[in-house]
């Protein structure tokens, strides 16, 4: 379908006057940038029963209207320390409007976001937990507290700059599966990224990411201008899945809630040839990261670690050759980390292959959670060593009942031992609980 097609718009148009609440009528509407969209859009723009239309058209005269919107919100902050509650609101709805516009407007109101970025950012522009109150909403067409209330349930904590980027990654990667060789998104936030280097580099990274993985290593971590934090941001989206004849890498780009029902709505773009040097950096730079840190704490190691080791557990399902490597980080960051996804890597590594092993691992952790070097993990570490997972192909060792209470036992051994401080000692009772007292007795 040729999405800049008038007479093809046109007929779409009469179909969907008939039959206004049709749902693949409507998605198809939103697609064409052409004349004839943009005559109803503006017949339509202020009419609250059609605003899921003005969320998801991609017509510039949608786009130009909420750029005016996104403008006027920019003046105003201009005039504040920081956005009051009214203006936290009004950001998130004007901000929902924003998928898949790409107007030149719209482009021009994200240059200027990107050179004020860093005046933004101080403006408290969020909609976390217990900063921002949905009276906001009152009085506004009901999309938009639903759709706030849907992004709460999946425990979305939006600033205004990563839910920008978010639009900014999953309308990029729209605009090319619709209009292929005429899309100009990505090549527009390149461009301003090359004025304002600082400002949406999430986004471009992503992007970047998508096309060649390559020449995203090459350019963005080899070259130094991408932070753990923005790096984690996508990477987090990074999955392998089983095919045929291996293994493939995926992106899968941002959730945005979409339609009249706030339906989730994303992309998936596979990685094709995807560089291997990403493992070997992601396995290394959380030492560097920590060992350039002054700060000594279970919490803070904790996440660090986390955004590397969730994607090198993803990693590791690939079997090829870099599972030994993985295998290897999970080893140490069980100790060093000790985040959830550390806990995945050394149950699925296939390093832990006996129970005596077993409790040397949960012995060792004992000793680490006594110095207060590691936090109590060992009731969720246990999980991952009893589940199973039928779709992953990893040699993961799951033990059966009596071992798991065997590494109790040797764990409860150390923080019964008398130098442990009496916090642990409560802990260890606990612990202990359901753990036969003789096996305990055995080992001591």
């Amino acid at each position: 379908m040729d999405y800049f097609d008038n007479e093809e718009c046109k007929k779409l148009i009469e179909m969907l006057l008939k039959n206004p609440s049709n749902k693949e009528l409507t998605e198809e509407f939103c697609k064409f940038r052409c004349d004839s969209a943009d005559d109803l859009l503006r017949k339509n723009l202020q009419n609250p029963t059609t605003v899921h239309i003005l969320c998801e058209s991609r017509s510039d005269a949608a786009s130009d209207e909420i750029a005016g919107k996104l403008e006027m919100l920019l003046d105003d902050l201009e005039e504040r320390t920081a956005a009051d509650n009214n203006q936290k609101g009004a950001a998130w709805m004007i901000l929902t409007m924003c998928h898949f516009k790409q107007s030149p407007r719209m482009f021009r109101v994200f240059r200027r976001i990107a050179k004020d970025a860093k005046a933004i950012r101080r403006k408290d522009l969020q909609w976390r937990e217990n900063s921002f109150d949905e009276s906001a909403f009152d009085g506004q067409p009901p999309l938009f507290a639903q759709r706030f209330g849907k992004e709460k349930e999946r425990g979305s904590e939006y600033t205004f700059l990563n839910m920008l980027q978010d639009i900014m990654i999953t309308s990029a990667r729209d605009s090319v599966v619709l209009y292929g060789d005429k899309s100009e998104y990505a090549a527009e936030i390149r461009d301003i990224l090359e004025q304002y280097p600082d400002s949406f580099r999430s986004a471009g990274f992503a992007l970047d990411l998508m096309e060649d993985s390559s020449r995203a290593y090459d350019k963005w971590i080899a070259g130094g201008r991408i932070s753990g934090r923005d790096l984690a941001f996508v990477t987090d989206g990074v999955y392998i899945s089983k095919v045929k004849d291996g293994f493939k890498f995926f992106l899968g780009t941002p959730v945005l809630l979409t339609g009249r029902e706030s339906e989730k709505f994303n992309y998936t773009v596979e990685l094709t040839d995807f560089d291997r040097r990403f493992i070997t950096y992601m396995a290394e730079e959380p030492y560097r990261i920590k060992a350039a840190s002054s700060v000594k704490d279970a919490n803070y190691n904790r996440a660090v670690f986390y955004p590397y080791s969730r994607f090198l557990v993803e990693c590791m399902w690939a079997g090829d050759e870099s599972h030994d490597y993985i295998a290897d980080y999970f080893e140490k960051s069980i100790f060093d980390g000790g985040s959830g996804a550390d806990m995945d890597g050394i149950a699925y590594s296939g390093r832990i292959k006996t129970p005596e092993m077993l409790c040397g691992l949960f012995e060792k952790l004992a000793r680490r959670i006594c110095s207060r070097e590691q936090d109590f993990i060992l009731y969720r570490l246990e999980e991952r060593f009893e589940r199973s997972d039928s779709n992953r192909e990893i040699p993961v060792r799951f033990f059966e009942k009596d071992e798991i209470a065997l590494a109790h036992a040797h764990a409860a051994r150390v923080f019964m031992t008398e130098d442990v401080p009496f916090v642990f000692r409560r802990l260890a009772e606990e612990y202990i609980h359901d753990t036969d007292k003789k096996l305990l007795e055995s080992i001591s």
